[in-house]
């Protein structure tokens, strides 16, 4: 981690790095009339961690700050089990490798040595998920699916401030959003063997927008 300031300029980076790793064991047995079953299964993960976060605010001599900040971060976990029933095992190996990014610019300007002031903000954020599975029956493939996901969200607002009086403040503003997201099936193989639905990446596409727009007003007293 740093934690760095020179006259008026801040500086913070924070970064972790690491590895997890997981493995489970269980056993089931159930017994009844003419009935008797050994179940066993096995699951296991590791996964990656990557995280890294700077911002970077300035101070200016006129009281005006102006500020970022920037956030990564990179996660792959691997899962997979295997389930064992006497005569049949089946088994599931997943990846997945998801991608999360997030940007904030910040204005801050004082208007009037009363404390009147605006500030302007700007957010984005960004997930991109890209998922693999695989399936088999007794070491045989039976189906494997490969998605993506996409998200990206976009925000604007802007908030002033203005000091009637040492007890009433005035505070309004207005903020617009825009959100847009995408997933698809990208890749789907299928066993000649066993009977699964056939989808291909032209049946599933799905988008979605959406558009928000707000303003606020409001009145604080002060005692």
């Amino acid at each position: 981690m740093i934690n760095y300031r020179y006259k008026g300029l801040s500086v913070y980076d924070n970064l972790y790095a690491g590895a997890t790793k997981v493995k489970d064991n269980s056993e089931q047995t159930m017994t009844g009339d003419n009935l008797h079953t050994f179940l066993t299964e096995s699951s296991k993960s590791h996964s990656f961690d990557f995280r890294n976060r700077l911002s970077l605010t300035q101070q200016f001599n006129s009281g005006a700050q102006l500020g970022g900040s920037y956030l990564v971060s990179l996660y792959r976990p691997h899962p997979s089990s295997v389930s064992d029933n006497e005569s049949l095992t089946s088994s599931v190996s997943s990846r997945k490798n998801i991608v999360l990014q997030e940007g904030t610019l910040r204005f801050l300007q004082p208007l009037s040595s009363r404390g009147s002031q605006m500030e302007l903000t700007a957010d984005y954020l960004n997930r991109h998920s890209r998922n693999s599975s695989s399936y088999f029956l007794n070491s045989e493939k039976t189906a494997a699916i490969e998605e993506t996901d996409n998200l990206n969200l976009w925000k604007f607002k802007a908030d002033f401030i203005y000091p009637h009086s040492r007890t009433l403040v005035w505070k309004f503003g207005a903020s617009a959003q825009l959100i847009s997201s995408k997933y698809t099936p990208t890749d789907i193989v299928e066993s000649d063997r066993f009977e699964t639905s056939h989808i291909s990446n032209q049946d599933i596409r799905i988008h979605s927008h959406s558009l928000c727009l707000g303003t606020r007003k409001g009145l604080e007293t002060q005692i």
